[in-house]
């Protein structure tokens, strides 16, 4: 009995590791569609959007503050005029490990504290936590991104 018991709990960690990775290769394919879609959408050089996506720096474009806040809404981290920041938070973990999604919960709470909520312009609210993010990504020394695309 122990045996089988032993097989079981096995293929039950195997199958939830594979549905695990499904789900960050999921969040990396939506990312990819959000980023291509709003990038049609909006005129937003390549190099903006690698600096961006690999947490170097957000520019201070009006363009790309809209480009971003398109993404935000694709993603469903920005709805009616407000950041949705359990869904940041909840995307932005997938593929870290227990340190580093500790320390994107700490960037989540100081945004959320610090990004002026009662902002009118859905594309400077999205510049605003991007900008946050990036800055405290950077202090609490998570890896930059590797995006080419």
């Amino acid at each position: 009995m122990k045996l089988f018991e032993s097989i079981l709990l096995t293929a039950i960690v195997i199958a939830v590791s594979v549905s695990l990775i499904g789900c960050h290769e999921d969040i990396v394919s939506i990312k990819k569609m959000a980023i291509s879609r709003c990038s049609e959408i909006h005129s937003i050089s390549k190099e903006a959007v690698k600096s961006i996506m690999n947490n170097e720096e957000v520019p201070n474009d009006y363009e790309i503050k809209c480009w971003l806040s398109c993404v935000l809404k694709t993603l469903g981290m920005l709805k009616d005029g407000k950041i949705m920041w359990e869904t940041c938070r909840n995307i932005t973990k997938y593929g870290f490990s227990e340190e580093d999604k500790a320390k994107v919960d700490k960037i989540t709470e100081i945004c959320q504290a610090e990004v002026p909520q009662e902002e009118k312009d859905e594309c400077q609210l999205a510049y605003s936590a991007a900008v946050c993010k990036m800055n405290n990504w950077k202090k609490l020394g998570l890896p930059k991104g590797n995006w080419e695309e």
